[in-house]
C-alpha cells in the first residue's frame, strides 16, 4: 500500500446546515481531496458541483453522512470551478485535507 500525501489546505468542523468546504470561486485551476473523514446524521452527503445542492441527490457524491464514519478510501479530483459542499441532515462532522492545483 502507498503512502497518501496529506493535503496542504485543511477544513474540519461540525455543520448543522451546508456549507461549503471547498468554494467554486477558490477552486481555479481544480483540486485534489487527499484526505476525509465524514460522520453524520443518515442520509446527509458530501458532494460536489459548481453550485450548492439543493436536494441530497442532485450532486456527485463523495462522501455519505452516517452514523459510522466513512473515509476516503483515495485522493478525489475535483474539476476547476466546482466546489465541495457538506449538505447535513441533521448535524455532520467532517474532516478533509486537500491541495488547490
Amino acid at each position: 500500500m502507498e503512502p497518501v500525501k496529506v493535503g496542504a489546505k485543511f477544513k474540519s468542523g461540525t455543520f448543522g446546515r451546508m456549507t461549503a468546504l471547498i468554494n467554486p470561486s477558490e477552486n481555479v485551476n481544480g483540486a485534489i481531496l487527499r484526505t476525509g473523514i465524514f460522520t453524520g446524521s443518515n442520509n446527509g452527503v458530501v458532494a460536489t458541483g459548481a453550485t450548492a445542492p439543493t436536494g441530497y441527490h442532485e450532486k456527485a457524491v463523495i462522501g455519505l453522512l452516517n452514523p459510522q464514519p466513512m473515509s476516503l478510501q483515495y485522493p478525489v479530483m475535483i474539476p476547476a470551478g466546482d466546489g465541495v459542499w457538506v449538505y447535513p441532515n441533521g448535524t455532520a462532522t467532517t474532516h478533509i485535507t486537500y491541495d488547490l492545483l
